[in-house]
């Protein structure tokens, strides 16, 4: 019945990229990503990857470091966001928050990133390990990784492309 299943969006760094407010989250991402590439430039001189990486600022107000951002800091690689990666998600049980859904800046996206759509809807319950009794909510956002604790999400419809089903050839 289920085409797909998925665990929620796992960010890293929520702060940086989930908020009430869209202009905050704009803001917030660009700050984060502005100081990322500025690590980038300022640690371009260290060929070592691992020297580089350890002289990085850990500061939690500058970036919310993780294995992902370490990796692309490590290659040099620098971040361009697109401001169409704004999205509504489901944060938690009843709260929807603004999410800067770009992989550049989210550890783990997810599925749902490819396969969602705009419209869908998910059935999301509790997963394996939960401390907590069963539950399931059916959201119509991408859901969080801790919309349920430790919980996952099965839904029907797969994102719409247009392809080319058939291809004819005539010969004479």
């Amino acid at each position: 019945m289920f085409i797909n299943k998925a665990i929620g969006v796992s960010t890293n760094r929520d702060a940086w990229v989930y908020g009430f407010s869209r202009n905050n989250v704009i803001n917030n991402t660009k700050r984060m990503v502005e100081n990322f590439n500025s690590e980038v430039v300022r640690l371009s001189y260290i060929k070592d990857e691992k020297k580089r990486i350890n002289q990085t600022n850990n500061s939690g107000d500058f970036i919310k470091w993780s294995i992902g951002l370490k990796q692309k800091l490590a290659k040099g690689t620098r971040i361009q966001l697109d401001d169409k990666s704004l999205i509504r998600s489901m944060y938690r049980p009843f709260t929807k928050k603004y999410l800067f859904y770009q992989t550049d800046v989210i550890e783990r996206p997810s599925k749902y990133k490819d396969v969602f759509g705009s419209e869908n809807k998910v059935i999301y319950i509790t997963g394996a390990g939960s401390s907590r009794d069963f539950s399931c909510l059916i959201v119509d956002k991408i859901p969080n990784l801790d919309l349920l604790e430790k919980g996952q999400g099965v839904f029907c419809k797969k994102k719409v492309q247009s392809i080319a089903v058939y291809k004819f050839v005539y010969t004479a």
